[in-house]
């Protein structure tokens, strides 16, 4: 189990560490590891092929944040990370919408730099390292839940509507 960015407790400082679980020790405990190259917070995660994978979040909060495409790439057999192609557009709030599919990355939605909410689906390939655009989501959502499911096939779930900072839930 990795755990990596986020902020500290005043909500001003964006964090890079990065640390690991073995859950299948008993009585392991958390282990130091090397820290992400960018901190952010409120990003994505995923892993594919062995590789954990960080991508967008952002830089600050509430309404000091800048949105980030930074896509990091933590290797756990080096114990080292590698700067991979950004995400366009940039974008937060992408959490529980982040989901491997068909051997790609996948992200759903988000929140872009003006707080607004984004239709956008992009799929990043890590052998060519570049990200498509998918078909978009038929509404605006942010901080949705996605995943996939069978025969190539996945699923867009709530996440709130945005107007500017503030957020209205989708049903």
């Amino acid at each position: 189990l990795d755990f990596f960015g986020g902020h500290d407790i005043t909500r001003k400082i964006d964090r890079a560490d990065h640390w690991s679980l073995a859950v299948d020790t008993a009585g392991s405990t958390w282990v130091s590891r090397a820290p992400m190259p960018t901190p952010l917070n409120h990003l994505a995660a995923a892993v594919l092929n062995g590789i954990v994978y960080s991508v967008g979040g952002q830089v600050g909060f509430e309404s000091d944040g800048v949105m980030s495409g930074a896509l990091q790439a933590y290797n756990p057999a080096t114990n080292s990370w590698a700067v991979r192609a950004s995400l366009v557009p940039t974008r937060s709030h992408t959490q529980s919408s982040a989901f491997v599919l068909d051997g790609r990355i996948v992200i759903a939605g988000g929140m872009l730099n003006d707080f607004s909410a984004t239709t956008d689906v992009s799929a990043y390939d890590p052998a060519a390292n570049t990200w498509v655009k998918l078909t978009m989501l038929p509404g605006e959502r942010r901080s949705g839940v996605a995943g996939a499911l069978y025969d190539h096939r996945w699923i867009y779930s709530g996440g709130t509507v945005a107007d500017g900072f503030l957020a209205s839930p989708s049903t």
